[in-house]
């Protein structure tokens, strides 16, 4: 699925009115090159409508969007909102839309393409095999920041790929901190690289770690507890890995989308890990597959913690899809 890309912060007439100004620079800036050199000129319109028929004719999904977004991204535009299909590319722009097109044509993601994408209010650097975040894990940090309950408070994230939860959460609370651990090189490196642009590399520690059932009783987390745990962990059946569309099965990391046979090898290790570190009435945020949240409390009661955790909730997604699961650490019965 491409993520949606929205304009935030500004009002409907103030983007009509930048688009506007940057249409009027780009075909005067067109008019500069047809006069000064021989550079040939293509519309926006013309680029798109080819682009847009090669990948209908190969099956690429989402064609329109998938060609707007390149287009857009050699403008050094968001999108073609306020863009005239009239504008005129020059040849630098031409050549650049086509070999990115043809990224797409092998069914490389649009957001690998352009190396960026926008996720809540802000926009995260991208590369693969790290992660895409989806428009359903904005919720995860909708729903997670409502446990954010004052000053000080502390949370881990597991799986962090992008960094995008956790610089999210960082960005919307200016008196948090967090930790962000996964166990992908790129994914940490991504993270760090993310945190720099975005301002929060105080804020966050950033640790290549695999949680693991034990990973409680490791040197990284020795006398450390957390307000809140937050993950979208991996967490695709084995059976269905084999059906993933090419633009996740050829280019994002499988380990961040396998969880076993029945998708819950990494939810339990996470459960089991989250008994240990939360502190009591701390709070464990996962996004799982539409079919896990109504499985959590039987996987509690197979690793003898359903005594640890109280106030298991699901929440839906956008979809209508059960897709969130909220469960506190319950207070020790002699504290």
């Amino acid at each position: 699925m491409i993520a949606r890309m929205i304009y935030r912060g500004a009002s409907s007439e103030t983007i009509v009115a930048k688009g506007n100004r940057l249409s009027n620079a780009l075909i005067s800036n067109s008019r500069s090159c047809a006069i000064g050199t021989s550079c040939a000129l293509t519309k926006v319109g013309d680029m798109c409508s080819k682009w847009r028929e090669k990948f209908s004719a190969m099956n690429v999904p989402e064609p329109r969007q998938s060609v707007e977004s390149i287009v857009a991204h050699v403008l050094n535009r968001k999108t073609l909102f306020g863009i005239e299909y009239s504008v005129e590319l020059n040849d630098k722009q031409k050549e650049t839309v086509d070999q990115l097109c043809m990224k797409r044509l092998e069914r490389m993601p649009v957001q690998y393409i352009i190396g960026e994408w926008d996720f809540l209010d802000y926009t995260f650097i991208l590369k693969p095999p790290v992660l895409i975040p989806r428009p359903e894990t904005e919720e995860l940090v909708l729903f997670a920041e409502k446990d954010i309950r004052g000053a000080g408070m502390k949370f881990l994230e597991i799986g962090s790929g992008s960094g995008c939860v956790s610089i999210s959460l960082l960005k919307r609370h200016e008196t948090i901190s967090g930790v962000a651990v996964d166990m992908s090189s790129e994914a940490c490196s991504l993270t760090t690289l993310n945190a720099g642009k975005l301002g929060v590399s105080n804020r966050l520690e950033i640790h290549r770690h695999e949680i693991l059932a034990n990973s409680a009783s490791n040197e990284l987390f020795k006398g450390v507890s957390f307000d809140l745990i937050v993950s979208n962990p991996p967490y695709i059946p084995t059976a269905d890995m084999q059906h993933l569309p090419d633009e996740i099965s050829k280019f994002e990391d499988s380990a961040a989308l396998h969880g076993g046979s029945d998708g819950l090898d990494v939810v339990r290790n996470i459960l089991k890990f989250s008994s240990e570190l939360l502190k009591p009435n701390g709070v464990l945020w996962m996004e799982l597959d539409r079919t896990h949240p109504s499985q959590i409390q039987h996987v509690l009661r197979q690793l003898k913690l359903d005594g640890e955790f109280g106030d298991l909730r699901t929440e839906i997604d956008f979809m209508k899809c059960p897709r969130f699961c909220r469960l506190v650490k319950l207070t020790p019965p002699n504290t």
